[in-house]
Formats: C-alpha cells, sequence, structure tokens
C-alpha cells in the first residue's frame, strides 16, 4: 500500500479508494480459534502479528474476521497495513422480525461492537446479516418489508454511530 495506513477506504460508484488510489480487496478469512480467557478468537498476539506480516507478504491486504476483534488485533493489522472485514454476529437464526425486543437486543449488540473501535484505521467494513436462511425469512408474515425496515433502520443506527459505512450486506 502506498497510501498511509490511516486513509480511509470510501467507495467511489463501484470501486473503492484509498486515498487516490483505487483499492483492490485481496482477502482472505482468519481464525476463529479456540476462544482465549478473555473470549477472543484470535490466537495470542505474537501469533496474529507474525500471521498478519505474512498474510501482507503474501499479497493480501483484508482479513475477515467472524467475530468483533480486541483492539490489539486492529493495531496488529493497522502496523501489518491489513484491513479488518468484521462479521459482526447476532442471534439471526431466530425468528428477530416476529419480535420487537430481539430486534431491539440485535440493534443493540451491533451497535455496541461498531462503537468499541469506531474510526479506527484498519477497518475496512462489516458484515451484518449475512446470509440470513431465506426459509427464516419467508416463514415470517410480510417478511420483505418488515426484513427491508429492519435493516434500513439497523443502518441508520450504525451510520450515526461511525463517520463513514463501506458496507452494510445482507444476503438473504
Amino acid at each position: 500500500m502506498s497510501a498511509s495506513p490511516a486513509d480511509p477506504i470510501r467507495a467511489v460508484a463501484k470501486f473503492f479508494f484509498e486515498g487516490e488510489r483505487k483499492f483492490f480487496v485481496k482477502g482472505v478469512t482468519y481464525g476463529p480459534f479456540k476462544p482465549d480467557a478473555l473470549g477472543d478468537y484470535l490466537g495470542t498476539r505474537d501469533q496474529a502479528a507474525r500471521d498478519l506480516a505474512q498474510i501482507r507478504e503474501s499479497g493480501f491486504n483484508v482479513v475477515r474476521v467472524y467475530h468483533c476483534p480486541p483492539r490489539w488485533f486492529l493495531d496488529a493489522c493497522a502496523e501489518a497495513r491489513v484491513r479488518a472485514l468484521i462479521t459482526l454476529p447476532w442471534a439471526k437464526h431466530i425468528e428477530f422480525l416476529r419480535e420487537r425486543s430481539a430486534r431491539n437486543e440485535i440493534t443493540r449488540s451491533v451497535s455496541k461492537a461498531i462503537k468499541m473501535h469506531a474510526g479506527h484505521p484498519a477497518i475496512f467494513a462489516y458484515l451484518v446479516g449475512n446470509e440470513i436462511a431465506p426459509q427464516m425469512v419467508r416463514r415470517q408474515n410480510s417478511c420483505s418489508r418488515k426484513t427491508s425496515i429492519f435493516f434500513a433502520s439497523m443502518f441508520t443506527c450504525i451510520s450515526s454511530a461511525i463517520s463513514s459505512v463501506i458496507s452494510f450486506v445482507c444476503k438473504i
């Protein structure tokens, strides 16, 4: 990367840019590993730093993680000049559209996770609501409209928590 690792990634039409240069996503998944005493799924700091350096040397510039990472992991990503694509897990397999309390809890947990690291230069994007089972959504009354309204309200909540939202994915 020739741009500073502090340059945010931004979307322009169908492309991503880092500074003034196009940013081509070359990604790989990382973890999850056996959780440590704190419940983090990313291994030790030393191992992650070595892995991220090797990932960068191999030509990758994004790692996808499957849980909200601890701050030290994002700092290690920034040091290795690798961005993090963070999947925020939530109880997507319950019938979240039926119960307002479930929707509220999902929104709270996602907002909390995003606010925890808001503005960190290593964050590429968040994945929220990734691959919700179609049969689960179809089963519920007025699912398409309710699903759209729920994710639109979640997007608004997330957008207000961080200054720039690159990606909000809902694959149904």
